[in-house]
């Protein structure tokens, strides 16, 4: 199984949240590969950024037209190959001069503005409408502290395929609503139910909790698809960073506990299959030291003696 990984501190913390806005200014390119039935199958996303020169042209409801989506400064080193939307989407973000989470802690690392808050400030400047929700969306409580937010295609026919969505924010921030856009597009670009999962998260609920709640929300969905319009028999899971990490997990679990394995498995910039030396720690435990910089720009930090403590997510399928 490949990874993606990016090149600096700063595409580090933006990369799965950006994907978020990124949808917001335009579609995805993504594809899914074809798999047997009886297999799981990883789809990749090709680039950091889809979005579509056709958001430069679009008009708002009131009349005006959108302009262009044009960054202000010069190309970063780390990113000569970004492309404008996305780069003034990492200019906004950047205008909210957030602390670094490591010094904060996760209460507050919460109440800081997001990637996603960043491209819809950029819409706004740009003119640009948020598109239409072409699918139907409601709150679902899956077990005791587990909610979810169900998006159903508006077309189609039911049943439709189901994808189990993990969203990112290293196990600590972040929520449904920081991710949405990414939800709302697999549901109507992959024209399937998507379950976005809310699991519980650090420091206030400990490892493993998060990923006990992803393959319990998996479980959930393999038993009462048909309760949300869905076919139990294509099932597909899906996450971003953190979530990409739970999305891997919920694969080997139901490998290893005998269950049926999700028919695709479409990580994005996963938090998996890290050695104990680079294990992230964003903020998990309150306030950490100042963090260190891996050799492909993400920020890690030393691991707590104690290996129940930290959050090391399991190794990809295959156990390599």
């Amino acid at each position: 199984m490949k990874f993606l990984s990016f090149s600096s501190s700063a595409s580090a913390w933006l990369a799965a949240p950006a994907l978020a806005g990124g949808l917001l200014l335009g579609g995805c390119n993504s594809q899914p590969t074809a798999t047997e039935t009886d297999k799981t199958t990883t789809v990749e996303s090709g680039e950091t950024n889809a979005a579509s020169d056709s958001a430069a042209t679009t008009a708002n409801a009131a009349g005006t037209t959108a302009s262009a989506v044009k960054p202000t400064g010069p190309k970063p080193a780390w990113g000569p190959n970004l492309k404008p939307e996305m780069q003034a989407v990492i200019e906004q973000f950047m205008s909210f001069k957030n602390k670094p989470l490591p010094q904060l802690t996760a209460v507050q690392a919460r109440k800081q503005p997001s990637a996603a808050d960043a491209a819809m400030k950029q819409m706004r400047v740009s003119n640009i409408p948020t598109p239409p929700l072409n699918c139907d969306t409601a709150s679902k409580t899956l077990m005791p502290g587990v909610k979810a937010r169900i998006y159903t295609p508006k077309g189609g026919a039911a049943p439709y395929p189901v994808i189990v969505y993990y969203h990112g924010g290293g196990w600590v921030i972040a929520t449904n609503d920081t991710y949405a856009a990414s939800a709302q597009a697999l549901c109507e670009k992959v024209g399937a139910v998507v379950v976005s999962v809310e699991y519980r998260k650090g420091p206030e609920h400990k490892f493993p909790t998060a990923h006990d709640d992803a393959f319990a929300a998996y479980q959930y969905v393999l038993k009462n698809a048909a309760s949300i319009k869905g076919d139990p028999n294509k099932v597909a899971v899906a996450g971003e960073s953190a979530g990409g990490g739970l999305a891997c997990a919920v694969s080997m679990l139901a490998r290893d506990r005998k269950v049926a394995l999700p028919k695709y498995q479409a990580p994005r910039v996963p938090h998996c299959g890290l050695r104990p030396e680079h294990a992230f720690l964003p903020g998990q435990h309150g306030r950490l030291p100042a963090p260190r910089q891996s050799r492909h720009g993400l920020v890690f930090q030393k691991l707590p003696a104690h290996p129940r403590r930290w959050q090391r997510p399991p190794r990809e399928p295959g156990g390599r």
